[in-house]
């Protein structure tokens, strides 16, 4: 259902952490050494009613939050033993994609719960949001102000259904992917160089 890294990079010769969850109501964390060698550190499993559709890690606190798909319930795993560490009911309604900015300790949530799901993704250091459609763009909110700022094209058909962010020393990425029954996928990078005059486009695709 959902995936997360602990770590965009990795040094060599260290382990790499992901963590998964699943539609049996359970959340694990997996890891990998310079070996390509895989192996499990913990699988919970969660209350029935909780349908750990998001999850994602917390750096700082060496931390996992699992957000419900509905309820509004979301919770805190510990990274290494998978104990719970609190639970709380404070979020919409119906949650199908979640995004999280740890440093300002907010989240952002694509609620509705009819038609194809969107992700939402955080960008530019949490400066930006950038939300999935389907009529064949990815649409770039800036945080502050609440307005479009930009429109980033998807010239493989109308779905854009996946977004991730990346952000490097001297750039920021978005990637967006669709999926059609008709068309194969297309993974589209866009690239802005870091600290660039903001009355310039923000994004450029990188192909």
């Amino acid at each position: 259902m959902s995936m997360d890294v602990l770590q965009g990079r990795v040094p060599a010769n260290k382990d790499s952490f992901f963590v998964t969850s699943t539609s049996d109501s359970s959340v694990g964390v997996w890891k990998m050494n310079s070996k390509l060698i895989l192996s499990n550190v913990f699988k919970v499993s969660l209350p029935p009613a909780f349908v750990p559709q998001t999850v994602k890690f917390c750096q700082a606190l060496c931390t996992i939050i699992v957000f419900s798909k509905a309820g509004g319930s979301f919770l805190q795993l510990n990274g290494s033993t998978g104990e719970p560490s609190w639970i709380r009911k404070e979020g919409p309604e119906c949650m199908d994609s979640v995004a999280l900015d740890e440093s300002r300790g907010i989240f952002t949530a694509w609620t509705r719960n009819v038609g194809d799901m969107m992700q939402v993704a955080f960008a530019e250091d949490g400066s930006k949001l950038v939300i999935g459609t389907d009529y064949a763009l990815a649409e770039v909110f800036s945080f502050d102000s609440r307005k479009r700022v930009e429109s980033l094209p998807y010239l493989g058909g109308s779905l854009v259904q996946y977004i991730t962010t990346l952000t490097l020393p001297s750039s920021y990425l978005v990637t967006i992917v669709g999926s059609t029954k008709w068309k194969p996928a297309q993974v589209v990078v866009f690239m802005k160089k870091r600290f660039v005059n903001k009355s310039h486009s923000l994004l450029r695709p990188s192909l």
